[in-house]
């Protein structure tokens, strides 16, 4: 399926999706696939969509399918306890959750103090971190949007603090080229594209913190959250719940 641009008759390229509404449901799956502890098959739902795409950007569709999770590392993991204690007595509450958000490329030009990563400390109330199963967790009223925190649990409630600790290495140039990649997002196999290669970088740094739990642990039992802050698609999911094994 060629498309070509309003402005005339350049050709863009095959489509990977019908339509920005068949896009728009598929990201929601794959969220949905990440809020349920199915990372794998995220990341390998998102590459089988990436290969129907043809003459759009074939480096930026290269970059996308073969950036792995073996490359990126955590820094400063390490470093959580020692904050955590530190939040908890400025603050006088338990954190119970911790947040790892993506920001958004575009503005590292425009914030001197831009980090590719927030970290964000959450308590136990009105959200039970600390007993909350991954199914209720992940809740939600649509099929897109990260709705189970900010409509349902009020997730905003919950923020004691945010800082840049922690950081990512290894997924740099997928990252800075995925965003500029997806143009307003435009109804056609750029902004397929576009969304199909941040989702890509979404899904690897779910799969990193998750790792990264497996094989450092945490400073205690808590849930942690992979989101975003202004960083299209938005995935908001638990990579790791409360007491999981």
């Amino acid at each position: 399926m060629a498309l070509t641009y309003a402005k005339g008759a350049q050709t863009v390229g095959k489509r990977a999706f019908s339509d920005i509404q068949d896009r728009d449901a598929f990201l929601g799956r794959v969220e949905t696939a990440l809020r349920e502890g199915r990372a794998t098959e995220a990341l390998f739902t998102v590459h089988q969509a990436l290969e129907k795409l043809s003459g759009v950007n074939d480096e930026l569709v290269k970059l996308a399918m073969t950036t792995s999770t073996d490359q990126l590392a955590l820094l400063n993991w390490d470093r959580l306890g020692g904050q955590i204690a530190r939040y908890e007595a400025k603050f006088g509450k338990r954190i119970t959750a911790l947040g790892i958000n993506m920001n958004n490329p575009v503005h590292r030009g425009m914030d001197p103090d831009y980090c590719d990563l927030e970290t964000n400390y959450y308590g136990d109330y009105p959200v039970p971190f600390s007993t909350a199963s991954r199914a209720e967790l992940a809740i939600a009223k649509h099929e897109r949007g990260p709705t189970w925190h900010k409509e349902i649990m009020k997730w905003d409630s919950e923020f004691i603090e945010v800082e840049t600790l922690i950081e990512l290495t290894g997924m740099e140039a997928l990252y800075e080229a995925s965003n500029p990649a997806y143009p307003a997002r435009s109804d056609d196999s750029i902004g397929d594209l576009g969304a199909l290669a941040s989702a890509s970088c979404a899904v690897l740094l779910h799969q990193a913190v998750k790792n990264t739990i497996r094989e450092q642990g945490l400073p205690r039992p808590m849930t942690v959250i992979v989101g975003a802050n202004d960083h299209f698609p938005d995935f908001e999911a638990p990579a790791w719940v409360f007491n999981e094994k």
